[in-house]
């Protein structure tokens, strides 16, 4: 997608964004450590002194503005021409009083494809829902990911950060092989899933350091993969979100499966601006913060919060018929092929070019 050191430290930051996460959240749940980066890397443009320091090091992103431009003009080419089912709408809205400076709007515009917009931030009520309007419009699905409670007539900034992605399979799942399954959402307790399967060629590893399985399923156009991390044990969940490795990259090798997967969708409302503080971004949020690259002087701009909300489908659509069973290389069909059965909670990534674009885990697929 990018450098491979912009992919090293974005999908570190990956890794500390789900630790993060999971600290406060007890369900389901789906981030994207990309989209996260793509807003905060432009506010990093914009900022100065230790504001832009601190950003920097937090995410692990290239230390000079030239670094940074070239690996984000980079990560997006990427995206593009991987052609995935995927929107991103990232936006800043600030103080309709503050002066927003040439520079960073056309930064903001023909770098990131995004924009900066003043706005009164006044009637709370008002604002969130053109926020909210905005973003419904740029996505077609997530709505209400700005609560007007968290704007008020002396809010500054807020940097709105939203992800829609529909999984779309290099090769369709038969709609006849989907069937009603169990799954252990707890090692004593199951629940009736709605379930997939199929019996294809897949890259994948067995981690017995992590003890668990890594499997690969190509997206569209075999740009980018579905990472199924499935533990070897029915409740051996905790064990693995406590390793800090998850999302680096494996030894995989093509094997003959025959997969069983849930059938399910994830939205998640992230709240970014304590995560982003204990990962060492601190000053951004205080009128220490010097942003005077973006808007004003030095001290009157800085972030009151950083939202996201991400929205993940998974079903059996794919963009081409299942006629063969195989893809890649190696091809390995003698004898009968390993059964996987994704039937008790599991994490999961999408990677684009070995860089993690959304993460997340599923305890309960009928959640």
């Amino acid at each position: 997608m990018a450098s491979n050191a912009f992919a090293a430290g974005s999908n570190l930051f990956a890794s500390e964004l789900y630790m993060e996460y999971k600290k406060t959240n007890e369900g389901n749940f789906v981030i994207s450590p990309i989209a996260v980066e793509l807003i905060m890397a432009m506010v990093r443009l914009g900022a100065k002194k230790f504001a832009a320091e601190e950003i920097q090091e937090a995410l692990h992103l290239p230390k000079t503005d030239q670094e940074l431009k070239s690996s984000i003009d980079e990560t997006l080419k990427s995206l593009k021409l991987a052609d995935l089912n995927v929107v991103f709408a990232n936006k800043i809205y600030v103080q309709e009083k503050l002066v927003v400076k040439d520079h960073f709007k056309h930064i903001a515009r023909n770098l990131f494809r995004s924009d900066i917009e003043k706005i009164s931030f006044e009637d709370n009520e008002k604002a969130a829902e053109e926020i909210n309007t905005w973003v419904k419009l740029q996505t077609e699905e997530i709505e209400d990911l700005v609560d007007p409670s968290v704007i008020n007539a002396n809010t500054i900034s807020v940097l709105i950060n939203a992800l829609y992605f529909q999984a779309l399979w290099a090769k369709t799942f038969k709609k006849e092989s989907s069937k009603v399954g169990d799954f252990h959402d707890k090692a004593d307790h199951t629940v009736s899933i709605e379930t997939m399967s199929k019996r294809d060629t897949y890259p994948y590893c067995e981690n017995t350091t992590l003890k668990a399985g890594f499997l690969k399923i190509p997206l569209k156009n075999r740009a980018a993969s579905f990472v199924i991390v499935l533990p070897d044990a029915v409740d051996g969940l905790e064990a693995l979100e406590n390793q800090p490795n998850i999302f680096l990259k494996q030894e995989y090798a093509d094997s003959d499966i025959n997969l069983t997967l849930p059938i399910f969708s994830i939205a998640s409302s992230v709240p970014l601006l304590e995560i982003l503080k204990t990962l060492g971004v601190e000053r951004l949020f205080t009128p220490d913060a010097d942003l005077s690259g973006i808007a004003g002087q030095p001290g009157e701009m800085f972030v009151d919060d950083v939202v996201q909300k991400a929205v993940l489908s998974i079903c059996e659509k794919g963009v081409e018929a299942d006629g063969s069973r195989d893809y890649g290389h190696n091809r390995q069909r003698a004898g009968e092929p390993k059964d996987i059965n994704v039937d008790h909670p599991f994490i999961f990534f999408i990677e684009v070019n070995d860089t993690v674009l959304l993460a997340g885990r599923v305890l309960d697929p009928t959640e």
